[in-house]
């Protein structure tokens, strides 16, 4: 009989994984279909400018978690993350000037630009740390004859 305890990392980060990628279906759906970004408040007509964007950043993100579910390598994981880190930063930078986001009062507006702002620095930062991943992947890999 086996014990019962918490599932292996692989196990939890592979759950996980299908958890983003269920939830990126899922506003891919919401936002093109059912109800449609138009039907949401919160939405402006500069959507129709950022709507694209926010499809591929979408696309990409269930792509790459397919593909997570179909390898636990290193390498992989690291090319994935850089493919999502270059995706974001454009999705980051349409969002800022389009600002499609129906937002009262001085306060709001304010914070969500700035989480726009600190989302495009992360991904650029990201996009640096994964080169660097790979790289290194790299020289151990030819380091140890593989």
């Amino acid at each position: 009989m086996q014990a019962i305890g918490p599932a292996p990392p692989s196990t939890r980060r592979r759950i996980r994984v299908g958890d983003t990628g269920i939830v990126a279906v899922a506003l891919l759906i919401l936002l093109n279909f059912f109800p449609g970004w138009r039907a949401m408040p919160f939405l402006t007509d500069g959507m129709v400018l950022a709507i694209g964007m926010v499809d591929l950043v979408l696309a990409v993100i269930i792509i790459c978690n397919v593909i997570y579910q179909l390898s636990d390598s290193p390498a992989v994981h690291a090319g994935v993350h850089l493919v999502m880190a270059v995706a974001l930063m454009p999705f980051f930078i349409t969002l800022m000037r389009t600002f499609p986001f129906a937002l009262s009062g001085s306060l709001w507006p304010r914070i969500v630009q700035d989480l726009l702002n600190v989302g495009a620095i992360a991904a650029f930062c990201a996009f640096w740390v994964f080169i660097w991943q790979m790289i290194g992947l790299n020289y151990n890999a030819a380091r140890h004859g593989h």
